[in-house]
């Protein structure tokens, strides 16, 4: 039973390190290659996952793209969560995968004290967003708000933002301990930024 297992987790490990092998994943999670997106693309795929459209934001241009992929750690979709005073908090190790939120953000109690990120500012992420249309804006964090959870998507992650955005999400509304506010940041490239 042994050889057996280890026979599989070695088939396991080739196959997510083989280039084919990842493409045929990709399809699978219904990723895809990254293209240009419009307002009017995402909202239709926003509604076609019943993703809600609240609180949804996204970058001006290449710049301020590259500084929120840098914030979401290179990994997309990928969650932050702040307290109330606006530090981040840490909820997993940094080399772990993002499914510690899932149970991070049921967890989240507001009369709990949490290990701070001091790499990671909020101000430095609410600064260069625009909602969809590509007007600058910012996020309004809610006085009665315990936490913010800022989850970062795209839509060419596919099956990933239904697995993974609108559960956690969702998760936010569960949680029975602490008032959660939840915004969306897109990582998608988009039309509006011209020929960036």
């Amino acid at each position: 039973m042994k050889s057996k297992i280890t026979i599989f987790c070695l088939m396991l490990v080739l196959l997510l390190t083989n280039s084919c092998t990842q493409k045929l994943y990709m399809m699978y999670a219904g990723m895809h290659e990254p293209k240009v997106e419009t307002t009017e693309s995402l909202r239709k795929y926003m509604r076609k996952i019943k993703m809600t459209s609240d609180n949804v934001f996204t970058t001006k241009n290449i710049e301020s793209f590259q500084n929120q992929l840098f914030f979401a750690g290179g990994s997309v979709p990928e969650a932050l969560i702040f307290n109330k005073n606006l530090d981040n908090i840490i909820y997993r190790d940094t080399n772990e995968c993002n499914a510690h939120a899932f149970s991070a953000i049921l967890e989240l109690d507001k009369n709990k004290t949490y290990q701070i990120n001091d790499l990671v500012k909020f101000n430095d992420i609410n600064a260069g967003l625009c909602d969809l249309e590509g007007n600058p804006t910012k996020i309004t964090v809610n006085d009665n708000s315990d936490f913010l959870v800022v989850i970062y998507w795209a839509k060419f992650t596919g099956r990933l933002n239904k697995d993974h955005v609108n559960v956690w999400e969702k998760d936010a509304i569960k949680n029975t301990n602490a008032n959660i506010q939840v915004v969306k940041i897109n990582l998608d490239q988009l039309s509006f930024w011209g020929n960036e």
